[in-house]
């Protein structure tokens, strides 16, 4: 059951990228691609489940990295996402009451 989820999961993915090609076909290459996986060799399988695990971790890493340059205002508009507000009146501005009491 599980790995009919996986499936299904990578078909609905990939359909995002390309529409012309039906999702049988895309489910028939996923479950093909992890029934020959299973079928080699367990070291194969495992070299695989590494790279792939390396893929993730990767991936992860560069999209944290692209989140505090995007942050930072490293996007194509050069607007720091963050830090826009803190000019005036400042990062911490009295909202419920006057004074220090106010600053949330």
């Amino acid at each position: 059951m599980l790995v009919a989820s996986e499936v299904s999961a990578a078909a609905v993915v990939i359909s995002y990228w390309s529409n012309p090609v039906p999702v049988a076909i895309w489910l028939t290459i996923v479950l093909g691609t992890i029934v020959m996986l299973n079928v080699f060799v367990v070291s194969w399988y495992g070299e695989s489940e590494f790279w792939f695990a390396s893929i993730k971790i990767i991936g992860i890493i560069g999209l944290i990295i692209l989140g505090v340059i995007l942050f930072f205002g490293g996007g194509p508009n050069h607007d720091r996402l963050g830090f826009r507000y803190w000019q005036r009146p400042g990062a911490f501005i009295p909202y419920a009451a006057p004074g220090n009491t106010g600053k949330l």
